[in-house]
């Protein structure tokens, strides 16, 4: 194992975003994706279904891939061409291990262009020039050179018999990295030639590593610990630096970057359904949180630009991250109103900076506590029969609205 030098970073919550919850769907979630420009937001499903939406992911259309089982990830070289990858864990009559499909129109039309027997799902794609890489968690890793009109499957590492591979990606000039991991063990290689051949630069059997990781170049990348905190090199794997991000009950799920400053993490704490949301400006040195909500956890991430992202949250749910400007068309409601046993305060957009104060007739302020998520739900037993009044407050200081509303 390289050399590791610790160092821990407690962070302000400076940075907020503003995320509407865009759609509710009824499948098993498994990646959400788009085009390019984000005019065409794509879902995978855990039964073979591919979701396209051209509406910013306010309604879809599924159709279902013949291979059955999952599709694991999506990757668009521009607004037309596209690969969708996934498979199923064991190939079977009515099911195909480790496919990949293509389309040249959009996404509206899909055709299965690879299938291998055996066992396993093909998890990644990642393309350089015309170089297509699917990364299978049993296989390995299949190469094609002519933009996935044929592949041939590259071995790893000639001494791995059993394990999965959980992670890749590959730069421009030929420079990659892979995961692997076996119980405890995980293992980080390393490519210099293109993924013709891989030599191992990190080695770990604790527990907390995960073998997921995120590079944002061919030097500087991440490497995601199961609780709290990133392994962080600067020189292409040979040190690494711990960097703690968040409190240690906090599992990391996943790390994505948009560029070399631009990233997001997200986090789930513990064992309930709360999910953090964090982001970096300055190349992952220091995270902010931007989306904390007491009920909701996130499942995948896909950054479309520096204002948009999507998420999928408890694996129905589609959040999509807006504009300042969309943050300050934001509704709100309170109902039912009257009420009796409950009362609950809606939003469009999830802002985290957002508190509410209940005053009664007298103007005495009763009640004040965040926002915690897109529906607030209050019990009716705190409140005497009358009448009161709402304001929901904006970075401690703005108010953003206002409303009467009684107990009967």
């Amino acid at each position: 194992m390289r050399q590791i030098i610790t160092l821990l970073i407690f962070l302000p919550f400076l940075s907020f975003g503003q995320w509407k919850k865009v759609k509710y769907i009824d499948k098993p979630l498994v990646t959400i994706s788009s085009t390019p420009s984000g005019e065409k937001i794509f879902l995978g499903t855990g039964n073979a279904e591919i979701g396209r939406s051209t509406d910013f992911g306010r309604s879809f259309e599924f159709q279902q891939m013949e291979s059955g089982g999952y599709i694991e990830d999506f990757l668009f070289e521009n607004e037309r061409l596209g690969w969708a990858v996934g498979g199923c864990l064991v190939d079977n009559d009515s099911c195909s291990a480790n496919t990949i499909y293509k389309t040249t129109d959009g996404g509206r039309i899909w055709k299965q262009i690879h299938k291998t027997e055996g066992i396993g799902k093909i998890t990644k794609l990642e393309k350089i020039g015309k170089n297509l890489f699917a990364l299978s968690e049993f296989k390995g890793l299949y190469i094609s050179n002519n933009n996935g009109k044929t592949f041939k499957l590259n071995t790893i590492d000639s001494e791995i018999e059993k394990g999965s591979f959980v992670d890749f990606q590959i730069f421009e000039g030929g420079v990659g990295y892979l995961s692997y991991a076996l119980k405890t063990i995980k293992k980080l290689y390393k490519t210099v030639d293109g993924g013709e051949t891989w030599f191992n630069i990190f080695e770990s059997d604790l527990r907390t590593f995960t073998a997921n990781f995120h590079f944002l170049n061919d030097q500087t990348g991440f490497i995601k610990m199961a609780r709290s905190s990133l392994f962080k090199t600067e020189d292409g794997g040979n040190t690494w630096t711990e960097i703690q991000i968040v409190s240690e009950m906090e599992t990391i799920n996943e790390i994505e970057f948009l560029n070399n400053d631009l990233g997001f993490l997200a986090a789930r704490h513990g064992g309930n359904l709360r999910g953090n949301l964090y982001q970096t400006e300055d190349g992952g040195n220091t995270w902010n949180q931007e989306l904390g909500m007491e009920t909701t956890y996130w499942t995948d991430l896909h950054i479309v630009n520096n204002e948009v992202a999507y998420l999928l949250a408890d694996d129905n749910k589609i959040l999509k991250r807006g504009t300042p400007e969309e943050l300050a068309k934001n509704r709100f409601g309170v109902f039912p109103n009257p009420f009796r046993e409950e009362f609950t305060i809606r939003m469009e957009y999830y802002y985290r900076n957002y508190q509410f104060e209940i005053y009664n007739v007298v103007g005495q302020l009763i009640a004040k506590e965040r926002l915690i998520d897109f529906e607030n739900v209050l019990r009716g037993d705190f409140f005497d029969h009358g009448f009161y009044y709402l304001k929901i407050i904006k970075d401690n200081h703005e108010l953003v609205y206002s409303k009467g509303f009684a107990k009967y």
